[in-house]
């Protein structure tokens, strides 16, 4: 969930810090939840996939309000049509 809000038009920057809540941070359980702890998330918010990471947030009351994609770029359409398929916001670094 967003800290702040953030203002990056007319090409500013991000100046408000953003908070990590959750991730899909590895395909494996243990490494999951190892990164959760590193970044304070929560560990039922360390996903295994991106799809689960979508389907799982989507109904939670306090969903992610973006999602930031941070793969190499030939991944991002894949990522970010997983997110924009059920309705958030996608950011790409």
């Amino acid at each position: 969930r967003w800290k702040n809000t953030i203002n990056a038009s007319n090409g500013g920057t991000a100046k408000q810090p953003i908070e990590i809540v959750a991730g899909a941070l590895s395909s494996d359980s243990v490494r999951s939840r190892d990164r959760a702890s590193e970044w304070h998330i929560d560990p039922s918010r360390a996903y295994l996939s991106l799809e689960e990471m979508a389907q799982a947030e989507v109904q939670r009351p306090d969903a992610i309000d973006a999602v930031m994609i941070t793969t190499p770029n030939n991944m991002y359409f894949f990522v970010a049509n997983v997110f924009l398929e059920v309705g958030f916001d996608v950011i790409c670094d």
